[in-house]
């Protein structure tokens, strides 16, 4: 059997601007840990950039196991959607309901 990749998924963390502007700037990823979370599960979470990766233990305040949900969540303010696929949220982002945190 001869494997290959045929595809990859980026994904990224979202929030809206309501909450962005009610909360302290995020940074590092490191905040992301004290602020309300929407996850699927409580779990470590490694964090991939172009110059360094981390992990975070998430816990999350809100579980949801569907991406479109999560979105919607973070749309009304609720809090920041972890592990988004960006193509999922282009639209939002475009229009400016959310913004990507730590996207570089």
């Amino acid at each position: 059997m001869i494997a290959y990749d045929i595809a990859s998924i980026s994904y990224g963390i979202f929030a809206s601007p309501d909450f962005l502007a009610q909360n302290k700037r995020i940074t590092v990823p490191a905040q992301l840990e004290k602020l309300p979370l929407i996850h699927s599960k409580s779990e470590k979470v490694l964090l991939q950039g172009p110059l360094q990766s981390i992990t975070i233990t998430v816990e999350p305040q809100i579980r949801i196991n569907s991406d479109e949900a999560m979105i919607s969540a973070a749309v009304e303010g609720l809090g920041i959607a972890l592990r988004i696929p960006l193509w999922a949220a282009e639209s939002l982002t475009k229009s400016g309901s959310l913004i990507q945190i730590l996207g570089e």
